[in-house]
């Protein structure tokens, strides 16, 4: 882990972050164990907390720089994704030069090595970003040496004597703690609540592809729908796009109406084509079906190295 870390940080064209998730945090007048100037009055029971927060944060450790969200929901693997997600669209722009995210994390049930969910998720970041993203997981009992651990024991030490009685006084502290003199970039939080337990079967994970035979695209199911969208439309004049989309919005298979019509204006470059030397990394993540190699391909994504 020395090792790899080392590499990332000498590397111009890498950037390491630091994720991990802290205990829920219950909002209520609890005592937290701390000390503070003013005296206040806490509960010396944990009563049920009005709200429970899950702090989640990204650390920096060769900027020092923190960045804080605290979920309503459980902290699942989509929800730890898109704050990675949100911030790499920020680091970016700043970094224009770095092409490897290289990832600490203590392997926790929503971000282990073998979360589907997770993993689908990374895979789609580094096709949508073009960078390779590298895991680097802490091993058992070894979690205390994950950078971002530092800054849970500094936030700890600073609401310790303060009663989180409500979630923006919470936030208020979060916003106000600093390490190495330095406040977190980002303190949000996030109201949107994560389904649990998203897992993908060994089928899911994997992008099939499968074509219809020559002369035998009157079997693909979505000829069905051409046939009832002419039917609909075959006694009107299309005068205008208006007219043609608000048609397509009434038509109904099986009583059902479209989930989706709309008018894409980007007009798309005809004709792109690949050389056979681009091609050849794309083959080897195709797999056929013998027999059946121009018809079917599996296209399964690239393993992630941590």
């Amino acid at each position: 882990m020395f090792a790899v870390n080392k590499r990332a940080d000498n590397d111009p064209e890498t950037i390491r972050i630091s994720i991990d998730c802290k205990a829920a945090v219950k909002i209520g007048p609890f005592s937290r164990g701390g000390k503070n100037r003013i005296e206040q009055k806490a509960s010396d029971h944990d009563f049920e907390a009005e709200e429970t927060i899950t702090p989640f944060g990204i650390f920096l450790p060769e900027l020092c720089e923190s960045h804080l969200w605290f979920s309503v929901g459980p902290a699942t693997a989509d929800f730890m994704a898109d704050r990675i997600e949100d911030l790499w669209e920020k680091l970016s722009k700043r970094f224009p030069r770095v092409k490897r995210l290289v990832i600490n994390a203590d392997n926790g049930p929503e971000c282990s090595g073998r979360r589907t969910q997770w993993l689908k998720r990374l895979v789609e970041l580094s096709d949508k970003a073009g960078i390779t993203i590298e895991l680097a997981y802490y091993p058992p009992y070894h979690s205390k040496y994950n950078p971002i651990e530092r800054l849970w024991g500094v936030l700890e030490n600073h609401w310790r004597g303060e009663l989180l009685t409500s979630i923006e006084k919470t936030l208020g502290l979060a916003r106000t703690m600093t390490y190495k003199g330095i406040v977190p970039s980002t303190v949000r939080l996030i109201r949107k609540v994560y389904k649990k337990g998203v897992r993908l079967s060994k089928k899911q994970i994997e992008l099939a592809l499968a074509y219809y035979p020559p002369y035998h695209s009157k079997y693909n199911p979505i000829e069905r729908l051409w046939g009832v969208l002419e039917n609909h439309w075959r006694g009107e004049l299309l005068t205008s796009i208006e007219k043609t989309l608000g048609l397509a919005r009434t038509m109904t298979y099986k009583g059902i109406v479209p989930s989706t019509v709309r008018l894409i204006r980007k007009v798309y470059k005809k004709g792109v084509r690949l050389s056979k030397k681009q091609m050849r990394p794309i083959q080897k993540r195709m797999a056929g079906i013998e027999g059946l190699e121009k018809y079917f391909f599996s296209i399964a994504p690239q393993p992630i190295l941590g």
